[in-house]
């Protein structure tokens, strides 16, 4: 048996990103591809809050930006778009070989093509190698074996499957999203990368090849958009639970990123807190102090749970998605490029609005929607 101090199960941003801050303790970082970034499965796209707190870690990574965004839902397109630019994606497989680099810097070990699996509170097993650890950082992504082990499998997800794809009449400083019957829950988009070539993709409970095809088309008639030849096809598991009340578990194993879940309800995206978190759980895993970081984990979860809720009463009026409300607010001025990364800004800026009666010129496609979907319920045919 192999004695470690700490044991981190996964090389993605979440695995990394603390160990840039523990300079005092020594970790080995367990990932089971054979380098950083692979397989690619995020569509990397993040706010400008995300955007500041990426670049205190590895600079610039950003290859594309965006001004607005394109809603299909309801047999309408709803616009949001700002003056700058409030969306950007970047180079995922680039931030983590930075990242890695950063990590490796700092003195840590990455041991590439190991499969962690694990034994007990202290303990993981490479194949027939075991490793007793003081601490074990859990950042191995939404089906991870340690998730399962610990605490139990998520109750749900959805799969995201994207395809790098040549494309033709686009506005590259806009992303095109769409809600349909193929992606219930969820949303079909294409994101322009250049005026040539865009990743067009969704969230599908289903995963199957005749559902996908048709989400996509779809899409792509709605915006009159040309898809061409596909040059790179990848995608992963989007968690829909709610995030886990203590990251924590017996005092010596830590989860962190999409095995809490961090990720966002509206979007899936979880890079946002993974980024806002890790410094701080860096800081308290290097000072052997995990009671600081739960408080601080805490307030980040209670702004996640409050999004969770909200999601939650939206689906009860049959509507289940937040779009025209979205609309309304930057109708009138009140959204501001911070709210792509705060989602539960957005809904406390509602409230007074809906009770005001402010959105009321949004109304009418939201009532013929609730009448037309309970009407069926109540009197099928």
């Amino acid at each position: 048996m192999i004695e470690t101090d700490i044991c981190v199960i996964g090389a993605g941003p979440a695995g990394l990103s603390p160990l840039v801050f523990i300079g005092n303790r020594d970790a080995v970082i367990f990932e089971e591809h054979r380098q950083p970034g692979i397989p690619k499965h995020c569509s990397g796209l993040i706010g400008i809050e995300t955007l500041r707190l990426m670049r205190s870690y590895v600079g610039d990574i950003t290859d594309a930006s965006y001004n607005t965004i394109l809603f299909h839902a309801f047999n309408r397109v709803y616009e949001v778009s700002y003056r700058d630019k409030f969306v950007f994606h970047i180079n995922r497989p680039l931030l983590e070989e930075k990242l890695a680099s950063l990590v490796e810097g700092k003195g840590h070990r990455i041991l590439y093509a190991s499969t962690a699996k694990p034994v007990g509170i202290n303990t993981i097993s490479i194949g027939s190698v075991e490793y007793q650890c003081n601490m074990i950082l859990v950042a191995e992504g939404a089906s991870g074996r340690f998730r399962r082990f610990f605490i139990n499998p998520y109750p749900g997800f959805i799969v995201g499957i994207q395809y790098l794809s040549r494309i033709e009449n686009v506005d590259v400083d806009t992303i095109y999203i769409s809600y349909s019957e193929f992606t219930p829950g969820f949303f079909s988009w294409i994101i322009p990368l250049d005026k040539d070539t865009a990743i067009i993709g969704g969230g599908f409970d289903e995963p199957r090849v005749e559902i996908i095809e048709k989400a996509l088309k779809r899409i792509a008639t709605i915006y009159g958009v040309k898809p061409g030849g596909v040059n790179e096809k990848f995608g992963g598991i989007i968690p829909r639970d709610k995030p886990l009340l203590d990251p924590v578990y017996a005092g010596r194993v830590v989860f962190h990123g999409d095995s809490v879940p961090l990720t966002k309800p509206y979007t899936g995206g979880g890079l946002h807190y993974i980024f806002k978190l890790s410094k701080h759980l860096g800081e308290a895993i290097d000072n052997n102090s995990l009671s600081s970081y739960r408080r601080i984990y805490h307030s980040a979860v209670h702004k996640l749970l409050l999004e969770h809720q909200a999601l939650s009463i939206l689906r009860k009026i049959s509507m289940g998605i937040p779009v025209p409300f979205i609309t309304g607010l930057n109708k009138i001025g009140f959204f501001t490029p911070s709210d792509y990364d705060k989602h539960y800004a957005l809904i406390f800026k509602t409230i007074p609005l809906v009770l005001g009666g402010l959105l009321h010129f949004l109304a009418s496609p939201l009532r013929d929607h609730w009448i037309h979907r309970n009407h069926k319920q109540v009197f099928p045919t």
